[in-house]
């Protein structure tokens, strides 16, 4: 979850705020993260080729 700023620094026991990650939590979170990148990937690729239509068009209408 969320950790305030605030809270972290005032804390004597920062050491409380620190978590252990299993092999199994790691695998989670790694998973998640490839398939965010994935997806931003995608999301990429698709608006570079909307914006070459996009250029193209624009391009087509200056020829007018």
């Amino acid at each position: 979850g969320w950790v305030k700023a605030g809270n972290f620094s005032k804390s004597s026991n920062k050491s409380g705020y620190l978590y252990q990650l299993t092999p199994s939590g790691f695998k989670a979170k790694l998973e998640l993260t490839r398939s965010f990148m994935l997806r931003k990937q995608r999301e990429y690729e698709e608006l570079k080729s909307q914006l070459s239509v996009l250029e193209e068009q624009l391009k087509v209408g200056d020829n007018d």
